[in-house]
């Protein structure tokens, strides 16, 4: 055992892409400073960023949530080839067992309660 314990010190499971935070805000102040026109163009041309801007927002926080999904995929792979419970029945059990105990706590977490209760289905 152990190839899993290197890979999370050496960053194989996490996400590399930034988390896509809501600067919304930063339209309306960007718009305002800059953008010479009457009250209702200024309106029209925030409302016509904001939208453009929402838009973009969706799509990288679906691809950094599709990136945990397809990291955390890869962790519990490489966790059931590590432990041989590749197969077994319960490994999906045992799976959601560990994260639900350890994810709060992050991914050693998750690792030492997997372990630990391995022994429980092989």
């Amino acid at each position: 055992m152990g190839y899993v314990l290197d890979n999370i010190e050496n960053g194989k499971y996490q996400n590399k892409l930034p988390y896509p935070e809501d600067k919304a805000y930063l339209i309306k102040i960007e718009v305002e400073n800059n953008f010479v026109g009457t009250l209702a163009q200024i309106e029209d041309e925030i409302e016509k960023r904001m939208k453009k801007y929402k838009m973009k927002l969706v799509k990288d926080r679906q691809e950094y949530y599709a990136e945990n999904q397809r990291l955390k995929n890869s962790f519990k792979e490489d966790l059931e080839d590590e432990c041989g419970t590749k197969g077994n029945p319960k490994a999906e059990l045992l799976f959601q067992k560990a994260y639900k105990e350890g994810h709060d706590e992050g991914i050693h977490c998750i690792y030492n309660v997997y372990i630990d209760l391995v022994d429980l289905i092989l």
